[in-house]
């Protein structure tokens, strides 16, 4: 019989694996599961599939998992513990999340059965809607981020363009914000000048890095100067919209996803 940490860390990881029946057999049949959303407070092993059904296509990573046994009878046994769950942009969803868990077994011939489970995320760290971001976030994943991003603005990335007036011209490409296609030029908006250079945008984009993307046939976005994507065009700093093809949007969304999820994993 696997003693109730070892079963309870079990059932963290399978939860986050999206592994449902697996999980469902190590539950009573009345087990009560209060978790951190509104739906989250049910009774009966069915009411707890249904809930969980739902979940089951966004698969998340377990870190930093700490279990520990409150108390321990003949009879029953309680588990405490915390962990970090962190979802690295897939289904487009992205998340990073501290919890803390309870759970509590009854002990049978057959093993160990959970009869109640409670699962919380801390409240004292969320974001308003009202801040940078235009959703409630987790402070920690806002502030992993931004850290990667200020770190790649500090990086110097320079490139040579050929100006329309003045010939080569270097410019230090952390202070782009966005490249704008104008026949055969291009407008190269900084974040404190602009200047036009005599580029075609195709042109142009091979020549950038990997932080720079290009969004439509007129227009290259340096993304760490996107604050959002949502239904259809990118928002960066500087109170700056620009539109995406409806046809590129789930391609552009992905992409940023992407970038913004291996910023954090280099952490």
């Amino acid at each position: 019989m696997k003693n109730a940490v070892n079963l309870t860390r079990d059932i963290i990881r399978l939860h986050y694996d999206r592994k449902l029946d697996e999980i469902i057999q190590y539950m009573d049949e009345n087990v009560v599961w209060i978790g951190p959303l509104g739906s989250q407070y049910v009774t009966g092993v069915e009411n707890v599939r249904e809930i969980l059904r739902i979940e089951q296509g966004i698969p998340f990573i377990v870190t930093n998992e700490h279990y520990s046994l409150l108390c321990e009878d003949g009879q029953t046994a309680t588990v405490y513990g915390h962990y970090t769950v962190s979802n690295m942009g897939i289904n487009h969803y992205f998340f990073l999340q501290d919890q803390r868990c309870t759970f509590i077994y009854r002990k049978e011939r057959g093993g160990l059965k959970v009869i109640f489970m409670h699962v919380s995320n801390p409240a004292d760290n969320l974001l308003g809607k009202n801040e940078d971001f235009p959703f409630a976030v987790g402070k920690k994943a806002y502030e992993l981020v931004n850290k990667k991003i200020r770190q790649n603005r500090e990086k110097p990335q320079r490139v040579k363009f050929k100006d329309a007036a003045r010939g080569d011209h270097y410019v230090n490409l952390n202070s782009v914000l966005y490249i704008e296609a104008q026949h055969r030029k291009c407008q190269v908006k900084c974040l404190k000048r602009s200047f036009e250079i005599k580029e075609m945008i195709s042109d142009v984009e091979k020549e950038l890095p990997e932080n720079f993307l290009r969004i439509h046939r007129s227009y290259i976005v340096n993304m760490d100067y996107v604050i959002d994507c949502c239904r259809y065009q990118v928002n960066m700093e500087g109170n700056i919209q620009l539109p995406i093809p409806v046809k590129r949007y789930a391609a552009v969304f992905d992409h940023l996803t992407i970038y913004y999820s291996r910023q954090l994993s280099k952490e």
